[in-house]
């Protein structure tokens, strides 16, 4: 007989035997209907009745007879265990096709353990070893027992191991991952299914795939735990004076502590107060000093970072914070970084007015917005237009008053008395081309010469510009009303040039970068407190410090780097920190601020939001006369530059 036989003797064969008398120490079987032989072999694997052909599904294995409930169902036989079976099968002897009492073959239910068969689908357990139904085991290559699927789930007594993924199952218990779909299958373990699965050291976290465990969770190591602190299997809480959590220096950076201040470790951007995380993972002072050439470049060596800043000795500090001034000027460099991120952020136009109009800091004036640019110029600037008025508006008008000062504060300071202030109405175009190029913003002074007079900042032949911010021949000729050919703009790369302290840039654009760079442009007061008593006097490029009276004179022994072109003389401008003898100090031991002397006269705001400076950089005898020009936020020249103060 084969391996599959048949499930049933038909019922001519079942005469046949009758008729020649063999076997008659036996009754015969009543045969099964029609409906109840099934058309498949026992013990085919199943879901559903009606994958049986005629038997039925039990424990996922088809066996004979259709499912029933009542005798009468059953056609002459009758109806066990909700399945119909030939009467033979329940009295009491081992009738044919039966290897068992009332059990076993192609009709009767299966055996159960220790019952004789003849192969696995005549036993309960559909395993016939030797003859014998034996029990269950997780590893007979069947379901059975009360597994779930072939070899695994269902606990005891079979206690196969849980199943994996997609087998069948009832409770999460079946289950590797412990979650039982509704469909019936092991569902795979995720983060999110409230049970402690996979790797997870506690429900839903730790072990590396899920997120880490809060505090008092199971953990078997620190990188399971939020704080990355296990003891005793147990996640430690964040604590204050240690480096825990996803803090990337103490007590700051990651997702949960305070930004971190600079000078600390960071990973990205967002760590930092200042969000500038530089190349080295430390929290820049600012966000200016991620360029190499103007951010990294500064000091005797050409190699420190520009945006160092030093605490004020002796300063009162400031709502409870410490006062910080700059080490160096502000580099052509880093205000060209403010002007690409404000590009980057306007939609790749450069409107820094716009772009402060929303970002005011704490310290800021409507005055000192009005005269920024709100894009590149030099043809496509919007004018800005104003009028002068003698006397001039009260001051507490500051679009007036700070701004626009007329003839009466011209007289009160000036030196020259051939230099005055018309009343009227005025138009200044103040892009981005003439705020850092050739133009001043002062047309209500006659003669021009009175606005000109130490502005050097043109690169026409002959002109000797001093002016740092490189700016493209084409554009600087877009300015001139002199042919192209007489106009051969800066004769130094941008590279070199970025390096260099900034100058020839109206006050109000050293305020705005200040506030970008996460300070502001320093108080008059803090500068007097670090430089008074301690510049000495003033002088032509005496004591090895770059200053000279005159604009047009250069201390070639100190600092020059000559370029070839009398329309570019910006090689007189050192690199901040160059000049080894230009460091001032308030204690011996302090670290030392450098070009508080020379190089450029230092930009500084006073306490009625007005300008004024301090030192003696190049050019410091000739500036003295447009005092009423310097205390306005429009004023530039070659002889100005500035540095940042900051609180921490």
């Amino acid at each position: 007989m084969s391996p599959l036989r048949a499930f049933a003797l038909t019922l001519s064969s079942l005469t046949l035997l009758a008729l020649t008398g063999a076997c008659t120490s036996t009754p015969a079987d009543p045969p099964l209907a029609a409906e109840d032989v099934p058309d498949v072999p026992i013990g085919t694997r199943c879901t559903t009745d009606e994958e049986c052909g005629g038997g039925r599904c039990e424990a996922n294995a088809c066996v004979p007879g259709r499912k029933c409930e009542g005798d009468e169902e059953c056609g002459g036989g009758l109806c066990v265990a909700n399945g119909c079976v030939p009467a033979s099968c329940t009295d009491g002897v081992k009738s044919r096709g039966e290897t068992d009492i009332d059990c076993g073959g192609a009709a009767c239910p299966r055996c159960a353990d220790g019952k004789a068969c003849a192969e696995d689908s005549d036993c309960v357990e559909k395993i016939c070893a030797s003859g014998v139904c034996v029990p269950p085991s997780a590893t007979d290559g069947i379901q059975n027992g009360t597994e779930t699927d072939i070899d695994c789930g269902g606990g005891p007594p079979t206690n196969a191991p849980r199943c994996a993924d997609e087998l069948a199952c009832k409770v999460g218990d079946d289950c590797v991952s412990s979650v039982c779909a509704p469909a019936g299958t092991c569902a795979p373990a995720t983060s999110s299914d409230g049970v402690k699965n996979g790797a997870e050291t506690d429900i839903d976290c730790g072990g590396g795939a899920a997120p880490r465990c809060a505090e008092g969770k199971t953990c078997s190591q620190g990188d399971d735990c939020d704080s990355r602190f296990c003891t005793d299997g147990v996640c430690e809480p964040r604590k204050a004076g240690r480096q825990d959590g996803d803090e990337t220096d103490v007590d700051c950076g990651g997702t949960v502590a305070p930004k971190c201040d600079w000078d600390r470790s960071c990973l990205v951007d967002a760590d930092c107060t200042s969000g500038a995380c530089g190349g080295a993972k430390k929290c820049l002072t600012g966000p200016s000093c991620r360029v190499t050439n103007g951010g990294q470049t500064c000091g005797p060596n050409g190699n420190a970072d520009c945006c160092r800043s030093l605490p004020v000795t002796n300063y009162p500090q400031q709502g409870g914070k410490t006062v910080y001034l700059d080490k160096y000027e502000i580099t052509a460099g880093r205000m060209r970084a403010f002007v690409d991120a404000v590009s980057a952020a306007q939609g790749g136009a450069p409107d820094v007015k716009s772009y402060m109009s929303t970002r005011r800091p704490a310290r800021w004036n409507l005055a000192w917005e009005a005269v920024l640019p709100s894009n590149m110029g030099p043809n496509n600037q919007p004018g800005v237009t104003y009028t002068i008025a003698n006397p001039t508006p009260a001051a507490s008008q500051p679009l007036s008053g700070f701004l626009y000062p007329g003839q009466d504060v011209n007289l009160s300071v000036r030196t020259q008395g051939s230099w005055n202030v018309s009343s009227g109405s005025f138009t200044i175009y103040p892009g981005i081309a003439q705020t850092f190029g050739e133009h001043h913003f002062f047309p209500e002074y006659t003669p021009e010469y009175a606005a000109t007079h130490a502005l050097n900042c043109s690169n026409e032949l002959g002109s000797y510009g001093l002016g740092t911010y490189w700016l493209p021949a084409a554009t600087i000729q877009a300015m001139s009303v002199k042919p192209a050919a007489e106009v051969p703009g800066k004769a130094f790369s941008q590279a070199v040039m970025d390096q260099r302290a900034l100058n020839c840039t109206t006050f109000a654009m050293f305020a705005a970068f200040c506030a970008w760079d996460g300070g502001e442009l320093v108080s008059e007061e803090v500068m007097q407190h670090v430089v008074g008593g301690r510049i000495g006097s003033a002088g032509n490029c005496t004591g090895g410090i770059n200053m000279a009276s005159d604009g047009s004179t250069a201390c070639y022994s100190i600092w020059y780097e000559a370029s070839g072109s009398t329309a570019d003389d910006s090689g007189r401008i050192a690199p901040p920190g160059r000049i080894a003898a230009d460091v001032v100090k308030i204690a011996a031991t302090d670290e030392g601020w450098f070009d508080l002397k020379g190089n450029l006269l230092e930009t500084v705001v006073k306490s009625n939001d007005r300008f004024d400076y301090k030192g003696y950089g190049l050019g410091y005898g000739s500036i003295t006369h447009h005092r009423a020009q310097i205390m306005t936020p429009r004023h530039k020249g070659a002889s100005f530059g500035a540095r940042c103060m900051r609180l921490k």
